[in-house]
């Protein structure tokens, strides 16, 4: 059986190729049947080989007995462990295997001379590959003393520059703003804190544009760039999922900063600053507070957009469900008709409520819009733009802490010594940067507000599609309470914003809107119900006689009228 393997997936084009024609010219010339050909890419001779994705299904059973010898070019592709190889050794004896090493047609393994020169080698290749680890380690460590990218995957919303090293004349690389990818992460933030929109929703409009993931996107622009030794095979089944947005918008490399171990690097007392931020310190925040929060969507791509507007006077939810209904005709023919409805959920518990429990979706969707034209039908639509300020705070915090991190090493040092001259250097730098700073005015962020002439009435008319509706209901926090019968239905309304319902809904249009406080709307919500109910259901006495003119369940709506008065929107 042919087996390749290579440490890089930069080599794919050469160094599998190679490996292939030589194992097939070699099976020719000695008339092997090759019963397969495993391809291990990207794996590093330090993966044991029953560890491997394609080898080591074929050193188990069913597969194990279908081969009786493993071809390779070289050693080193067989693994550059030397424990690792005397394992294999031990597993091809007790199997009754064999190896074939193309560029030593003379090893055995079936003597103890042959095995000690087959483990000679081993060990030479070991040690070959724990040079390279110390070399990397090495190197790694120069990389982050001068602040150069190290290579690998590059942080969402940079990308690497080649430069010219002045002191070693070498090429190195350092991280700058992507210019497509930046803009993205800027997208992202404002989505999310300023227009309420959710991980989940990101991710399925980035698909639905073509986006590409963060490894592609990398891929393509070194293909763009001609860069060699690089990663050059786009996967297209890569896309973007919330947990992956999650992770780029949860790191501190969106400020700038270098990571090391999952935590930020430290230089004299301050974070490394790697490259010009994204994201301010105080954005970044807000945007934890906003993902923490409200960051992932409640219900799936494929719930009904109406899930979670819509109660039952009782307070369960309402989902929505369909029935169809058959009827033949004079002439024979047979028509079918569907209804669209939502019910209470005390119905799939076997305990239906008092409430009338089904009402037509298209009743319901008149209920809505009636309530959100009754409230902003005349209200006008605001442009707002936002004005940044001047605020130096970050950069005082850091200084601050900078100059407390540096103190706490000082008083492990010896005065008069040189690293604590250093440091003391450093410090007086630090505070005359801080005195400087703090002097400068506070100039606070702002948005100008320019009307637009149209108001949300007109903008509700010219947009058919109920499903644009229900979102902009979904981020006004909206909630409407059905009850009663049929000759006698009641409704409800509560906002999450209560009276800040309007200036919410401008600010919603303007792209400037926090996000909706849905998971602490809940318990309010249903509060603020039990008490409009109660007040509802209270006699209503005459003043002047003290009779009982009206009794609770008194109807706020004209009577329903039949199901097929309420077509569902298309």
């Amino acid at each position: 059986m042919k087996v390749r393997r290579i440490s890089r997936d930069t080599e794919q084009s050469s160094a599998l190729a190679a490996q292939d024609e030589a194992l097939s010219d070699a099976a020719a010339k000695a008339r092997y049947e090759v019963v397969g050909d495993v391809e291990d890419s990207c794996v590093s001779g330090a993966v044991n080989l029953d560890k491997r994705p394609s080898l080591g299904e074929w050193l188990r059973e069913p597969l194990l007995a279908t081969w009786d010898a493993l071809m390779f070019t070289t050693q080193d592709r067989i693994t550059r462990d030397d424990l690792h190889w005397w394992g294999f050794v031990a597993f091809l004896q007790s199997n009754k295997k064999n190896v074939i090493v193309l560029d030593d047609p003379g090893l055995d393994l079936t003597t103890p001379n042959g095995r000690v020169i087959a483990g000679f080698k081993a060990a030479q290749a070991a040690n070959y590959r724990n040079d390279v680890i110390t070399k990397k380690h090495k190197q790694l460590e120069h990389y982050r003393a001068h602040d150069f990218w190290p290579g690998g995957q590059w942080p969402f919303g940079y990308r690497a520059e080649r430069l010219i090293d002045e002191k070693e004349g070498k090429p190195r690389f350092r991280l700058i703003q992507d210019p497509v990818t930046a803009p993205l992460v800027r997208e992202a933030y404002d989505r999310m804190v300023n227009k309420g929109w959710r991980l989940n929703q990101i991710a399925r409009d980035w698909n639905k544009r073509g986006i590409d993931t963060p490894r592609n996107h990398q891929i393509r622009t070194n293909l763009a760039l001609g860069r060699e030794g690089v990663s050059t095979k786009v996967n297209p089944r890569l896309k973007w999922q919330h947990t992956m947005l999650k992770a780029i918008l949860t790191r501190p490399t969106i400020m700038g900063l270098s990571i090391q171990d999952g935590k930020v690097r430290q230089r004299n007392g301050l974070p490394v600053q790697w490259a010009k931020p994204i994201v301010s310190k105080s954005e970044f925040d807000k945007l934890q507070a906003v993902i923490a929060t409200n960051g992932f969507d409640k219900l799936p791509e494929t719930a009904n957009p109406m899930t979670g507007l819509v109660y039952c006077w009782c307070g369960e939810p309402m989902h929505s469900s369909t029935a169809r209904n058959k009827r033949r005709l004079k002439d024979g023919a047979i028509r079918e008709h569907t209804y669209y409805y939502m019910r209470c959920r005390s119905i799939a518990r076997n305990n239906p409520c008092e409430h009338r429990t089904t009402w037509p979706l298209g009743f319901i969707t008149q209920r809505l819009e009636a309530v959100f034209l009754e409230q902003l039908e005349n209200v006008e639509i605001e442009e707002k733009t936002f004005i940044p300020g001047k605020d130096h705070t970050d950069e005082i915090a850091n200084l601050r802490q900078g100059i407390d991190n540096l103190a706490q090493h000082l008083v492990d040092l010896p005065p008069g010594g040189t690293a604590a001259n250093s440091i003391l250097t450093t410090m007086r730098e630090y505070e005359a940067q801080l005195v400087q700073l703090e002097a400068e005015p506070l100039v606070a962020d702002r948005w100008e507000v320019t009307g637009t002439g149209l108001t949300f009435g007109q903008r509700w008319a010219a947009d058919h599609r109920w499903d644009s509706r229900f979102d902009l209901l979904h981020k006004l926090g909206i909630r409407l309470y059905l009850g009663g019968d049929r000759s006698g239905p009641m409704n409800h309304f509560i906002s999450a914003y209560g009276e800040g319902y309007v200036e919410h809904a401008t600010n919603i249009a303007a792209g400037k809107a926090e996000f909706t406080p849905l998971q602490s709307f809940d318990d309010l919500a249903t509060d603020m119900h039990r008490k409009f109910a109660e007040e509802w259901a209270r006699p209503l006495i005459d003043t002047q006689t003290g009779k009982v003119v009206a009794s609770g369940n008194r109807a706020m709506l004209p009577p329903l009228k039949p199901y097929s008065a309420y077509p569902w929107p298309a």
